[in-house]
């Protein structure tokens, strides 16, 4: 008979947390040997100055197998798994931690990779940061490279879409119950990275979201990976939490330089400055680990076998960082009339987006299958 649904009650004990749960492991070994215990043998491990009065009555008032049970059917119902420190999938990273978590939720498939990559950056973040986020999550993706992040907004989520459109897996790391999709709009995201990844969670069902959970959830980000690339980040980011976590578990940092005038990546700027690495290209970070870019077709091919001679002109001129109207006249010597006309159709076709005052991006096809992901997703 399996005893592996007493992770689930002992991590589920109300008041008795990490430190708590691990001295009573140490004094009986398993949570099973902890559930028919006798109340002596209990109070006598409690003597420990970490623990309260009230905690024996937790633990014995706890002890309702039928709830047990009944948890573990609506987990299977909800087709959620879950895996315990001491199961051989439990993820080896995580045993580097002070505090690794007892059971690990999940949905989708938990597999170890070769190589993961951690992206973070701001909720609110500019039009180019979500164009950087969606670019390098997809070539990393191609290159096989396992993307993880929060699911939250912002950076987050268009890493994860980014991901998907290179055809990879992503993870996706929740601050609150696995059965929980925080924020609510991300939905259709969560379903979509089920299918093309894993969604993991150390909280059972209904925990709701709390600002303590999140930098909880950001140490799992950064143990997952083995390098966190910080794609756009203002100066006291919550995302520069990652950072540290990666930094105290000797990971490799990457950091996306960008708006020196404004504070819309200062984040990331100082962490450039404190000796992360710069990315500049993809191969920026392939090279760390001898991975070496073998897929150069990219969707901006696509785009370009649609385009007309003077599309592809203007098209040449516009990258991911915004580019005012007038340096692109100014690049191709064209009048503002014939090159408005073209930007339109460029917008038409999906290559372009216009970004408030006469500001432009490049965008992704619509129509393509990356679009369809997209519009999904968020």
């Amino acid at each position: 008979m399996s005893h592996r649904k007493y992770w689930l009650w002992i991590t589920r004990l109300p008041g008795i947390g990490y430190k708590k749960l691990k001295i009573l492991l140490n004094t009986f070994k398993t949570p099973y040997t902890l559930y028919y215990a006798k109340a002596e043998a209990i109070a006598l491990c409690m003597q420990h100055p970490v623990f309260d009065k009230k905690d024996l009555k937790t633990i014995l008032d706890a002890r309702d197998l039928k709830s047990l049970i009944a948890y573990e059917k609506r987990l299977e119902a909800l087709n959620i798994q879950y895996v315990t420190i001491r199961d051989e999938a439990y993820p080896t990273q995580l045993f580097s931690l002070f505090d690794p978590p007892y059971v690990l939720y999940y949905r989708g498939k938990l597999i170890e990779h070769p190589l993961s990559i951690g992206m973070v950056g701001s909720r609110n973040c500019t039009p180019y940061g979500r164009k950087v986020a969606e670019y390098y999550a997809e070539q990393l993706a191609i290159n096989k490279v396992n993307i993880i992040s929060g699911m939250a907004r912002g950076i987050d989520s268009y890493s994860h879409i980014g991901a998907m459109r290179g055809n990879g897996f992503t993870t996706a790391i929740l601050g609150c119950g696995i059965n929980i999709c925080y924020p609510k709009e991300n939905e259709t995201l969560m379903t979509n990275i089920i299918k093309n990844g894993c969604v993991i969670s150390e909280y059972g069902l209904d925990v709701v979201p709390r600002p303590g959970l999140f930098p909880m959830r950001n140490r799992l980000i950064s143990a997952l990976s083995d390098g966190i690339l910080l794609v756009e980040a203002r100066e006291k980011s919550g995302s520069l939490i990652t950072v540290d976590f990666a930094l105290e578990y000797g990971k490799d940092i990457f950091a996306i330089p960008g708006d020196v005038l404004g504070g819309t990546n200062r984040g990331s700027n100082n962490i450039v400055r404190m000796g992360g690495k710069p990315v500049f290209s993809i191969e920026d970070i392939l090279e760390e680990y001898s991975i070496f870019s073998t897929n150069k077709h990219t969707i901006i091919d696509e785009i370009e076998k649609t385009l007309e001679e003077k599309e592809k002109m203007v098209y040449s001129c516009i990258s991911l960082a915004p580019v005012f109207i007038d340096e692109i006249a100014r690049q191709i010597e064209m009048s503002m009339n014939e090159l408005q006309f073209i930007l339109t159709k460029l917008e038409i076709k999906g290559a372009v987006i216009q970004l408030p005052n006469k500001y432009y991006i490049r965008d992704h096809p619509r129509g393509s299958k990356v679009n369809a992901v997209i519009s999904e997703g968020i």
